[in-house]
This record gives structure tokens, sequence and C-alpha cells, in this order.
């Protein structure tokens, strides 16, 4: 099967400066885990500065379950952990014959916005304690 669609349940983001006491050889990568056709599969985005395009890698028989393996652009890391942390559902789709991977939500609607928290009251430094005197406020009314 040349195109494959995982839902991502979950992800695990790795920042390294050293592998065996060498440079390693991806730095930065973010490991997706979710499921395709039922069965669980496993997708790591490896990020390189100057990466090979087409460069996927599909491998049913991996000894930790099956996985895909796709090289992008450093520049794509920050967006990813972005899509990652902020939006659900989070899709990865892969084509192994046209080398194309795809990481993306679905069609959400107009308007949705973003998740704004409650400005914190004076003193307050951290984002509990403006949660805490958000949720405060809104039982005194």
């Amino acid at each position: 099967m040349s195109q494959r669609v995982m839902h991502i349940q979950s992800y695990a983001i790795q920042l390294s400066n050293r592998h065996n006491g060498q440079p390693p050889v991806h730095p930065m990568y973010v490991l997706m885990k979710g499921r395709v056709d039922g069965a669980a599969w496993m997708a790591e985005a490896l990020f390189m500065d100057d990466p090979v395009v087409d460069a996927i890698n599909e491998m049913e028989a991996h000894p930790e379950g099956p996985r895909v393996f796709v090289w992008l652009p450093a520049s794509h890391f920050t967006p990813l952990v972005d899509l990652l942390r902020n939006e659900k559902p989070v899709y990865i789709r892969w084509d192994t014959e046209s080398r194309h991977v795809t990481i993306s939500t679905l069609d959400e609607p107009v308007g949705e916005g973003e998740l704004h928290l409650p400005k914190p009251a004076p003193g307050d430094t951290d984002v509990r304690s403006a949660k805490r005197a958000g949720k405060a406020r809104r039982k005194k009314r």
C-alpha cells in the first residue's frame, strides 16, 4: 500500500546535542504515535538544516512496531510542534510512491478562535495564578 493516514494521538519531542558521545545526526525530532487501519503506528519527523526533500522510509517490520521516518527542514520544527500542541485532530498522511508527506488538521469552522486566559491579578506571575484569579472573579459575579 502506497498511501497511509495516521490520526496522531500523542507525541514526544527530543532535542539532543550528543548521541553516544558524538554530535547527533538528527538533533531535533518529533515522535508521533497513532493508528493506521486500526493498527498502532509511529511516525518520526527528523529535522535537518538541509534535508533530502523526498526522504521518507516506511518500515512495517521495525522492532518497536510499524513506523514511518520523514525528513523535514529544520524550519518546520516550530510550526509542527505548534500544530500538535494547539490543534485537534491532527493527521499525518504519506505516500511512499510519490514521496509526499502532509501533516494537517481537517476542516475547522471559521472563527473557532484561540484559548485566551484571563488577565492575571496584580502581582500574579504565573499561568496557574492567572487561572485561579479568573475562576475567583467568575465566582464573584
